[in-house]
């Protein structure tokens, strides 16, 4: 019988579904594509059923997750990436000309200066 916790971590106060293996938060309309390209090994069956296990719960993407006020440790299951963090909306980005392009089509902001900072991973593959 196939135990979800196996392959995935699911924080239920976030609502977040973290591929243990990938350490990357997962889009509930991307488990199966994640499944499909990262993990050939798990068996067809199995993937189908982490797919409707995914199905059940009510996950965040990037654009929805509650991104907190003050300074919190990271999530040991997640990867820590450099990226970058909107001044205006918090909007995420793994790629300067991501947040470049953001503060352009959103803020009508133009030539900005785009800084790093460590960010947790959302697959967006």
């Amino acid at each position: 019988m196939m135990n979800p916790s196996d392959y995935f971590i699911h924080l239920s106060i976030q609502q977040l579904l973290i591929c243990k293996k990938c350490k990357y938060a997962l889009k509930s309309k991307d488990v199966l594509k994640h499944l499909q390209r990262n993990h050939k090994t798990i068996p067809l069956i199995t993937r189908r059923d982490l797919v409707e296990y995914a199905r059940i719960l009510i996950l965040h993407d990037e654009s929805t997750v509650m991104t907190p006020v003050g300074i919190i440790s990271a999530f040991e299951c997640l990867e820590m990436i450099e990226g970058h963090c909107c001044i205006v909306c918090k909007f995420l980005s793994n790629t300067s000309t991501g947040i470049k392009r953001h503060y352009r089509n959103v803020h009508g902001w133009n030539n900005n200066t785009a800084r790093g900072e460590k960010l947790s991973s959302f697959l967006s593959k």
